[in-house]
Formats: structure tokens, sequence, C-alpha cells
């Protein structure tokens, strides 16, 4: 269980069968994308991390860019998938 203490929530969003919420965690600076669906059998929750500086990542969450881009390199390969050829710690 995470103790939402130590992350502050930048933003929010619903769709008709999902919710996501921007995290920002406190002390790390870590950004994460918390999503789940709305549907009462749905499978849980997922935090993904992301690699990046918090504000631009705020700012392209905000304009719909799909996140999974920025995800951590750990995180794609816990759900099976190759980090494509973009480089790794925030794209620099």
């Amino acid at each position: 269980m995470r103790n939402m203490e130590n992350y502050e929530k930048l933003g929010s969003r619903k769709s008709q069968d999902s919710a996501e919420y921007f995290f920002c965690q406190k002390i790390t600076g870590q950004v994460w994308i918390r999503s789940h669906s709305l549907w009462a059998n749905s499978p849980g929750e997922d935090w993904m991390p992301l690699d990046g500086d918090c504000d631009e990542l705020l700012l392209k969450w905000r304009n719909k860019t799909n996140m999974q881009e920025y995800a951590t390199t750990k995180y794609l390969e816990k759900w099976g998938f190759r980090p494509t050829g973009r480089q790794i710690n925030g794209g620099k």
C-alpha cells in the first residue's frame, strides 16, 4: 500500500470506462500515472512510473500524449514490452 502523503496529485481525468491520475512523488520527484477501470469487476489499479521532468511530463499528459512512451524500462519489461529505439532517462 502506498503512503499517499508522499505523493502530490497534479491532475486527474475520467473517461466512460476509466480514470487516470498524474502524481509526483514529493521526496524523489518521480512521476507516476495511476490508472484504474471504473467497472466493479476490473482487475484493479496500475501505477506506471515515468522517466523525465515532472513539469514537462505534466504538460504532455495534459495534451493527451501517450505516456507509455515515457514509462521506465523496468515497467515496460514487467509487462513484456521491449523499449523501442528511444533513449532512456527522459529522452536525453
